[in-house]
């Protein structure tokens, strides 16, 4: 399967690359929205909305420095998860922000990419990880121009809205 405007085939997904360059752009995110004293990284993993086979292992991205780790790889799975079944069963929802239910420790932080590969990550706040994941989706060619606005504005997440730059591909 490809994504039939950015042509990058699912099997070319190269692991190592995205996480590097997440990392890379975990340092742009901080420049703009500071991380807070009790965390600088948080859990990261990618999964295919059609089989929610693990295309990304959950994986460590900057630092978690509070003690949080194994409940920040909870919550990421949970937003991908929630994501995916919010697509299985008819919805439009391309964020997990679009389902959050704060009195149920559901937040956002996944988004759907072009090619039908959710993003997801928790660990800092909940406007900072779709900022990443979206910050990365869109660095690697996953979605195309145009598409951070229009999921910052569903989700009013002034990080992106506000720092148009670090969401065009170089």
């Amino acid at each position: 399967m490809a994504c039939g405007q950015c042509g990058i085939p699912m099997s070319m997904i190269d692991a190592d690359a995205i996480v590097s360059d997440l990392q890379e752009m975990l340092k742009k995110l901080a420049a703009v929205s500071p991380l807070g004293d009790d965390c600088g990284g948080g859990m990261f993993c990618l999964m295919e909305e059609s089989t929610g086979r693990l295309v990304i292992e959950p994986i460590m991205i900057g630092q978690i420095t509070n003690g949080k780790g194994e409940r920040y790889l909870e919550l990421c799975l949970e937003k991908a998860n929630r994501l995916r079944n919010q697509r299985l069963v008819g919805s439009d929802h391309v964020l997990s922000w679009q389902s959050r239910d704060p009195d149920k420790d559901m937040w956002g932080g996944a988004i759907l990419d072009d090619v039908a590969v959710i993003w997801s990550c928790s660990g800092l706040t909940e406007a900072q990880d779709e900022a990443l994941m979206t910050m990365g989706a869109h660095n690697n060619g996953r979605i195309m121009n145009g598409v951070p606005e229009i999921y910052a504005r569903i989700s009013s997440n002034d990080i992106i809205l506000k720092n148009e730059p670090l969401f065009w591909r170089n």
